[in-house]
């Protein structure tokens, strides 16, 4: 191999090496994006949810409507259950430190964007509502 050919070489494995770097750093800021945003939502979402278990417990006692329906064949007391089961199962300190860690695996940002992030926000704009 001549000296010619040896630039070549080392040149075209830099601009490989050159382009992966570039193509995972903008994977990464992308990911950061997304576990960002995943955690501006669960905080909204969290609150939410904390806001109408304690609305909907206080109608309730207020009221004596604990057994009343009051949307989709759900009582109150259905409602609460719901709503403090979705606090206790996914609103926990565990997946609020795991969303602030920028090591946050696709895996898991994709758990909470397609199953589970957007079903409880649903939920609880639903109840809200």
């Amino acid at each position: 191999m001549n000296r010619t050919e040896l630039i070549i070489l080392v040149l075209i494995v830099l601009g490989i090496i050159i382009t992966v770097i570039i193509y995972f750093r903008s994977s990464d800021e992308e990911q950061d994006e997304k576990r960002l945003s995943l955690l501006y939502k669960f905080e909204n979402i969290k609150f939410i949810n904390a806001q109408l278990i304690q609305d909907l417990t206080n109608y309730a006692e207020k009221n004596n409507a604990f057994d009343e329906r009051f949307m989709q064949d759900l009582s109150f007391k259905d409602g609460i259950a719901g709503l403090v089961k979705a606090k206790k199962d996914f609103f926990t300190s565990r997946n609020f430190t795991e969303l602030q860690s920028k090591r946050l695996s696709r895996r898991r940002i994709e758990y909470f964007t397609k199953k589970n992030l957007p079903f409880k926000g649903d939920f609880c704009s639903e109840i809200g509502s």
